[in-house]
């Protein structure tokens, strides 16, 4: 999500963007917990997909997911899964979790869904990409919007008004940059903002709340593939 706009970008795009990680910075409602007390310490977020895609659609979402990719020729593979995720007073929640990956399994797109505006709200998780196809901003917006969004906003049936995460650093690894050595996402712009979340709203994105690092991507009423 957006960079001060210019050739940083194509120096520094896509080393693994976390718009979530494995810290959740997903509400995902007030249904049912089940309590763990105060001493069975969980990750925040935790979760691992199959080796193999989805190659049979028996649920709505996944249905529509792939009816969208078909329709819109993006080329992506689903997968599916659950994470056990922790709540407020140490509670724990199940709730699925979803993966669109790019054809040659560089590119990867973890998110959740939550009903929304009569529709649902996808909450990212990260948006990673291995560091040997980093650095290059229009691949990186080829995946994002031409390709992962395109999906999203396509499938119409779900209605999902809006894309949301918090761009934050991640524990996945960088391509290395001798000529400017470490994690460039968390350093600050002349307006304070970190490079990462810059680095967004280059991409579209806009700030959810003012001095935030939280970003949001909403679909326009008369979207179109992009």
């Amino acid at each position: 999500m957006g960079l001060g706009i210019g050739d940083v970008f194509h120096r520094y795009c896509v080393p693994n963007l976390s718009l979530g990680c494995a810290n959740p910075l997903i509400d995902w409602g007030n249904q049912e917990n089940q309590s763990l007390g105060t001493i069975i310490p969980i990750p925040d977020c935790l979760y691992n997909f199959p080796s193999t895609p989805l190659s049979i659609f028996t649920e709505e979402i996944e249905k529509e997911l792939f009816d969208s990719i078909c329709c819109n020729g993006t080329n992506l593979r689903i997968y599916k899964t659950i994470a056990t995720m922790r709540g407020d007073y140490n509670t724990i929640r199940k709730r699925p979790v979803y993966r669109l990956e790019s054809e040659d399994g560089t590119a990867q797109f973890d998110f959740g869904l939550t009903p929304s505006e009569g529709g649902f709200l996808c909450h990212v998780l990260i948006l990673k990409r291995d560091p040997a196809c980093q650095g290059n901003f229009y691949k990186l917006k080829h995946f994002l919007l031409s390709q992962v969004v395109k999906t999203l906003f396509g499938a119409e049936k779900l209605k999902i008004v809006a894309i949301q995460g918090r761009a934050m650093t991640n524990q996945f690894p960088l391509r290395t940059n001798l000529k400017n050595p470490g994690d460039w996402r968390s350093k600050k712009t002349q307006d304070g903002t970190t490079k990462l979340v810059k680095l967004y709203l280059r991409l579209g994105f806009q700030l959810k709340h003012p001095n935030s690092n939280i970003v949001i991507l909403r679909k326009a009423e008369n979207f179109t593939a992009i």
